[in-house]
């Protein structure tokens, strides 16, 4: 079994939401990390929040995964220390150095611990991310850097805890990795995750299918 990273902490929603600009008004985005073992079911961490369901969590945003490495990089970029949970991740991973989460295949299956997930696509940096971090233009810098972490689905529940060992289970084999994708939207990168959902051998989650094929419609 292919060992691709062990967790450094899992976070979970702190029990004082966040005041936000918007309709829904509250943010979970502020995590804190748990020593405790965690109850993972298919809508992801027992104990974790999302206000606003529309664009958070649910089956194939379950849970949210950060690199360690992005926060060393963030960390050095800001001069400011980055506590756990700091950018709404509810799992950071510390992976071997040349390789990272993002670098994961959209697509590919994991097991973290006790249970078993997908890697469903990228996060879509959001005006509340803009608003907890208080930096301006936070979203675009976020963005250019590449990196926005993963989500996961759950295919089978299970307990987690930190120092959780991160196994490789199965990868599509399509080649575009989460960053790649997140970077560029190639059609030619489109096209090849696509022939393989269109041949049932992997299913696309719906909110990274929509731009998979509108990257297709674009270029005609």
């Amino acid at each position: 079994m292919t060992v691709l990273g062990r967790v450094e902490a899992v976070c979970l929603a702190h029990p004082v939401l966040t005041v936000v600009p918007g309709p829904v008004g509250l943010s979970a985005i502020d995590k804190r990390p748990t020593a405790k073992a965690v109850v993972v079911d298919d809508l992801g961490l027992q104990g974790d929040i999302q206000c606003a369901r529309k664009h958070h969590g649910g089956r194939d945003k379950a849970i949210y995964v950060m690199d360690s490495a992005e926060f060393a990089y963030w960390e050095r970029e800001l001069a400011t220390d980055l506590l756990y949970g700091h950018f709404g991740e509810n799992l950071r991973i510390a992976s071997p150095t040349g390789w990272g989460i993002d670098d994961a295949e959209i697509g590919e299956k994991w097991r973290i611990g006790g249970i078993e997930v997908e890697v469903t696509g990228p996060r879509n940096p959001c005006a509340t991310f803009s608003f907890h971090m208080g930096i301006e233009r936070w979203n675009r810098t976020f963005r250019q850097r590449g990196r926005p972490g993963v989500y996961l689905k759950v295919h089978k529940p299970g307990t987690i805890t930190a120092g959780d060992s991160v196994e490789l289970l199965d990868r599509p084999g399509h080649g575009v990795s989460v960053t790649q994708w997140f970077s560029h939207h190639d059609p030619a990168d489109a096209r090849a995750i696509l022939a393989l959902h269109d041949a049932g051998e992997m299913t696309v989650a719906p909110y990274t299918l929509k731009y998979l094929i509108a990257a297709v419609m674009r270029e005609g």
